[in-house]
């Protein structure tokens, strides 16, 4: 398949020359053939164990395998008024969901990220050009995620 015949494919996927890419809760990451983009890069996922070390005399400590611990994501969205994004919208939704504590679902390509939902830990936003009136026309916004893990209820109290 040539490289014009993907892109038209990508264009295409979605219906109508619009292409999902994914969702973070209510924020639909896309492309469209006009020009619509609202799409992130460097995506990082990170997932580390958990462990305890206890002394034992006269010889190194012992490790115990305690669990995985909550997994991580980063990404950088970038956000262009000429692409059809509302740039402060975009980013006053991002830092309601980060400040509300709002656990969200994240998918990319049709397809949920890690096993369970997310929390936005930080929002650092860097606004790269304003318009005459001070709108935002350009921003790039960092996004931190944290695993959120529901706790399983057992009887009248909770067990994790």
């Amino acid at each position: 398949m040539s490289i014009w015949e993907s892109l038209l494919s990508a264009f295409t996927s979605g219906g109508a020359g619009y292409s999902n890419i994914g969702t973070l809760g209510g924020v639909s990451f896309h492309v469209s053939a006009w020009n619509d983009v609202y799409t992130f890069d460097e995506f990082s996922r990170s997932a580390k164990t958990r462990t305890a070390s206890h002394e034992v005399i006269g010889q190194k400590p012992l490790t115990e395998y305690l669990g995985p611990d909550l997994q991580t994501l980063t990404l950088k969205i970038k956000l262009h008024a000429s692409r059809g994004v509302k740039p402060r919208n975009e980013i006053d939704r991002l830092i309601e969901y980060c400040e509300g504590g709002k656990v969200l679902t994240f998918t990319v390509g049709g397809q949920k990220v890690g096993k369970n939902k997310w929390l936005i830990e930080s929002v650092d936003e860097a606004v790269k050009y304003y318009d005459t009136k001070g709108s935002i026309l350009a921003a790039d916004v960092d996004l931190s995620l944290k695993e959120y893990v529901v706790p399983k209820q057992i009887g009248g109290g909770y067990a994790s």
